[in-house]
């Protein structure tokens, strides 16, 4: 059946192609979309799209992998490494600064990378950086202020990859 009003696409129209002068119409603008009402969708309904499902369970996994250190992380750069509580914010900044210079390029140089691998490489290049901010007995990493300083701009870095595809 037909809706007149104008927040639903009409399907029916789908596959008629009416552009005026030369300019793409509306429905040629909404053809593949399914325009419903916000209120109509359930969070059921998202679940049972797979590819929405995935990339919400893979964004868990990329939240509890940036944030799970941060409550034990400035204790133990204080009682272990004598950071002083005035500088302690640049060292959380890193993460994060890291992860904006990688929100820019990530789109660029992995374009015509399926979502999926993306998020396959994310957690592959995750593990090697929380290695880094180890100590690591696999790779012989020692618990160093350096190493934490090479994983922590490397796992911001490479978040991207799992944030970004899901938009």
């Amino acid at each position: 059946t037909k809706v007149e009003d104008k927040k639903y696409y009409d399907r029916e129209t789908e596959n008629k192609k009416t552009p005026v002068d030369q300019e793409e119409s509306i429905e040629e603008l909404l053809k593949g979309y399914n325009n419903v009402l916000i209120e109509d969708i359930t969070i059921l309904q998202v679940f049972k799209v797979k590819q929405a499902s995935f990339a919400m369970a893979a964004n868990a996994i990329a939240m509890y992998n940036v944030s799970f250190f941060n409550s034990f992380f400035s204790v133990e750069l204080t009682n272990e490494f004598g950071v002083k509580d005035e500088d302690m914010g640049y060292y959380f900044s890193i993460l994060s600064f890291s992860y904006l210079s990688s929100a820019i390029l990530i789109p660029i140089f992995f374009k015509k990378v399926p979502r999926k691998a993306q998020f396959v490489i994310c957690f592959c290049l995750t593990s090697v950086s929380m290695a880094f901010m180890g100590p690591s007995k696999l790779l012989g990493f020692p618990k160093s202020l350096t190493f934490i300083l090479i994983g922590l701009p490397m796992l911001g870095f490479f978040q991207a990859l799992c944030f970004i595809p899901s938009l």
